[in-house]
């Protein structure tokens, strides 16, 4: 059984991008990129209970909305962790 990160190598060979070198970060990006990880999936996490129980307490004509409010929130914290990702990488 592969894992996650073998199979993301595996998406970048395919796609025809250069794998990343893991000794190009330093000890400090790798801190930063686990923190800035870390933080997101708390977000999302949290967002997804949040969501769950705003889409159990709506009527019917709320849930398209509530869902509509929860991607965008979603797509902003996924937005803003790749954003950080690419600064710390960059070493900005």
């Amino acid at each position: 059984m592969k894992s996650a990160w073998e199979r993301a190598l595996e998406k970048l060979d395919d796609a025809g991008i250069d794998r990343p070198d893991p000794e190009s970060l330093s000890t400090d990006q790798r801190r930063q990129i686990e923190e800035i990880r870390s933080r997101a999936d708390a977000q999302l996490a949290e967002l997804e209970i949040m969501f769950k129980k705003s889409l159990a307490e709506a009527g019917g004509d709320q849930r398209e909305q509530v869902e509509s409010n929860y991607l965008r929130d979603r797509e902003r914290i996924e937005a803003k962790r790749d954003r950080d990702l690419d600064r710390v990488r960059r070493g900005s």
